[in-house]
């Protein structure tokens, strides 16, 4: 989870707490907003308010790991990872 917390922080460029598009490289307005990255982003995004929270995304990046992990080892192994690409 730290290592998490620092990427986070570092893909906050401007401290404020929060995820924006802008902060990715792309603008609110743009339509690749909603697609690609924009999209990925913002399916962190659990209340709506178009910024992602450091805690939206731990809790976010913990509930992908628990869909991945489906042994529920604790630990992702290859053919775990393999069979969620393939979804």
């Amino acid at each position: 989870m730290q290592a998490q917390g620092e990427q986070f922080r570092q893909k906050d460029k401007n401290s404020d707490g929060y995820l924006e598009l802008p902060e990715v490289g792309i603008p609110a307005a743009h339509p690749q907003a909603h697609a690609g990255y924009g999209h990925r982003l913002l399916q962190f995004d659990n209340n709506g308010d178009n910024k992602v929270s450091m805690e939206e995304y731990l809790e976010s990046r913990q509930q992908i790991f628990g869909q991945m992990d489906r042994n529920g080892s604790g630990f992702i192994e290859p053919p775990e990872a393999g069979q969620y690409r393939s979804e």
